[in-house]
């Protein structure tokens, strides 16, 4: 049951991150939880928000190809 609850928050914790382009503050509102504690969930479940805003970048970066 812990390993279940664990995979839980870890899941939610990741969307909420990919929902807010890896911004922690906003993903900690939205969690309703604070930022302080985030970060301890964060490195709790060994998430690194860094990941969230790099691949959001590039995300936005890449231009989807014109299909003819």
């Amino acid at each position: 049951m812990p390993e279940l609850v664990r995979q839980y928050e870890k899941q939610t914790i990741e969307n909420a991150l990919i929902l807010n382009s890896g911004n922690v503050s906003q993903c900690a509102i939205q969690l309703g939880i604070t930022r302080q504690n985030l970060h301890y969930h964060l490195r709790r479940l060994g998430i690194n928000s860094v990941f969230y805003k790099a691949q959001s970048i590039s995300d936005t970066t890449s231009s989807p190809q014109k299909q003819n």
